[in-house]
């Protein structure tokens, strides 16, 4: 079901300020799904979620939106830091996942919703890029996401193995 509705989408490339790595890394989608989310996120969520000083504020300004996919993700798998952190998180014995092969069929996957520039894009690293769902604002978001959810869903509706975060700021009471 998959593959055929992969067939029927297309991918965006070269949006403005859209920032999209493709995933050569096998098993690597849920680092793949946080970079795309926190690297679109909106400049307010950015700094509170983004560290000075981090391996994610070094790596996000040695890899700008301008960048290809792929010149992305050859920093990414020439970065030391992050293969020994991801090796280190898929090596525990706690987890369920280790980092396998490019070529392994997978049963589970991380993708990223974000809204850029008045457009919802799906953005997943096995992809050629970012995949335009539909307009929306920044208020919109949550609502239209799951909208897109919903579609996901019904592609197959008895895979009951998924998990829907949200990154957003909070809002402090001033009463």
């Amino acid at each position: 079901v998959q593959n055929e509705h992969a067939k029927m989408e297309e991918t965006s490339r070269n949006v403005k300020d859209l920032w999209f790595i493709k995933q050569r890394i096998s098993n690597a989608c849920g680092t793949i799904g946080v970079l795309h989310a926190l690297l679109n996120a909106p400049e307010p969520l950015r700094q509170v979620c983004i560290r000075p000083n981090s391996w994610l504020a070094f790596f996000s300004a040695d890899c700008p939106a301008s960048l290809t996919p792929t010149e992305k993700a050859e920093r990414l798998e020439r970065d030391s830091t992050i293969r020994a952190l991801h090796d280190e998180a898929t090596s525990d014995e706690s987890n369920q996942t280790d980092r396998g092969s490019l070529g392994d069929q997978l049963n589970t996957h991380f993708v990223a919703l974000v809204h850029v520039n008045g457009g919802l894009y799906e953005l997943d690293g096995r992809k050629e890029g970012a995949v335009r769902h539909r307009n929306t604002t920044q208020e919109k978001l949550l609502g239209d996401a799951c909208k897109v959810v919903e579609m996901f869903m019904k592609r197959d509706p008895n895979e009951m193995r998924f998990t829907i975060m949200a990154l957003a700021p909070t809002t402090v009471n001033q009463n």
